[in-house]
């Protein structure tokens, strides 16, 4: 991938920095690595990310940036990566969780009854929770994963494409 592509749409370093939980770091925020772009550092923000969005939590950009922090991983593109779960995706996501977890858990179906009152939700939160968690952390770990791989083989394949390129330039000026 381009870093031109990601400086294009990711935060400028002064911003972030500014940011008011951002601030509570102290130093650790001017470690370069969190704010260098390369393949490496790209791939495992995405990981990183992808599995912070996928979290059944609020707040999910706080464990993306410790996460980005402890790993040293690019910091902005972690804290990006985290909008994958948005209002309008979080639905889906939390369902399909359920599902994946319901599934690795030998859960039955449990027919939903909606009905939005604090006795529904302490007897149906006890169903729940441990196949969405459960599903939420291996949901986190296949497509962080995923992300992870894909991002290494588009930034590998973009670097191979413009490394010809160049070489084929090189080759048109030596023959005029």
């Amino acid at each position: 991938m381009a870093k031109h592509l990601f400086n294009k749409y990711l935060p400028t370093v002064d911003k972030l920095k500014n940011m008011g939980l951002v601030r509570i770091l102290g130093d650790q925020i001017h470690n370069p690595n969190l704010w260098h772009l390369n393949r490496r550092s790209a791939a495992g923000a995405m990981f990183i990310g992808i599995f912070s969005a996928l979290l059944p939590m609020p707040f999910q950009t706080i464990p993306a940036a410790l996460g980005a922090l402890w790993f040293h991983k690019n910091l902005p593109l972690s804290i990006a990566c985290v909008w994958l779960s948005n209002p309008f995706t979080m639905a889906p996501l939390l369902y399909l969780d359920y599902h994946v977890g319901a599934f690795f858990l030998g859960y039955n179906e449990h027919p939903l009854s909606l009905d939005l009152s604090l006795e529904w939700l302490m007897s149906e939160a006890g169903y729940y929770w441990q196949p969405l968690l459960l599903g939420s952390i291996l949901s986190g770990i296949i497509l962080g994963a995923m992300g992870y791989v894909i991002t290494r083989v588009l930034w590998r394949w973009y670097v191979i494409v413009r490394w010809r390129k160049r070489q084929k330039i090189r080759r048109n000026r030596q023959h005029f």
